[in-house]
């Protein structure tokens, strides 16, 4: 299944140098974000992203230097993360989300 879900990831520009952050999103209704922890990526979130995205959209983010995302700085603070998960929402037009996160994602 993770092999599935990495082909299935979307990225968007967000650095002065066309650094990209990597997203899932998908299934429709009241949006979820989750958050991987430090040293993690989206995947630890399969096997729940599969059940959820029955009855909600679920967007997986892969925070800046972790999984399928570049490296956007020297430190990876977390307003900088923040900031991505923010790009990353603007994107998908959405205002209102509810968010879960695992270790650091639940900073």
């Amino acid at each position: 299944m993770c092999s599935l879900l990495a082909v299935m990831m979307s990225s968007i520009s967000i650095g002065s140098l066309g650094e990209k952050i990597s997203f899932r999103s998908h299934g429709e209704g009241s949006p979820l974000v989750l958050l991987h922890g430090f040293l993690e990526s989206s995947l630890i979130w399969s096997d729940l992203e599969k059940t959820w995205s029955r009855k909600r959209q679920v967007v997986c983010v892969d925070l800046p230097g972790h999984g399928a995302s570049d490296v956007l700085a020297a430190e990876h603070g977390m307003e900088l993360m923040a900031q991505s998960v923010m790009t990353v929402l603007d994107h998908l037009k959405l205002s209102q989300v509810e968010l879960l996160g695992h270790s650091m994602g639940g900073y």
